[in-house]
């Protein structure tokens, strides 16, 4: 089974590289995630004004301070847009045609070393 899956893997990046003209931007791709991203962002905001109205008051002394208020919105708006923006993302990655899965690898080995060497590890070669 992995012996079909690396041979499948290997054909599509040499005919992407023998192929002059293609492309490795998926426009289907790209629109499905940024549909995702809006509608998570909208279904996310919903929620959270709901929840921010149900727990403020118009009545003095009563609810959350305007403070915490605050801060609380400020958490939920960057847990919004990191949340979205890596659903749409993720859905865009894995609906782009398969070419080729080297370079995920040299992603993920360059981010083993370079966090290994911030962190004072002689783990990886210079």
């Amino acid at each position: 089974m992995a012996s079909e899956d690396t041979y499948r893997v290997a054909a599509a990046a040499r005919a992407a590289e023998a192929a002059p003209g293609v492309s490795y931007v998926e426009w289907g791709a790209i629109l499905a995630g940024a549909v995702l991203t809006v509608t998570l962002s909208l279904v996310l905001l919903t929620f959270g004004s709901a929840v921010g109205l149900s727990a403020s008051s118009f009545q003095p002394g009563q609810g959350v301070s305007l403070f915490w208020f605050g801060i609380a919105s400020g958490i939920w708006f960057i847990w919004v847009a990191i949340t979205s923006f890596g659903a749409g993302g993720y859905l865009a990655g894995r609906l782009r045609r398969l070419t080729s899965r080297r370079w995920p690898v040299a992603t993920i080995a360059t981010a083993t070393c370079r966090s290994a060497r911030s962190s004072g590890r002689r783990t990886c070669p210079h």
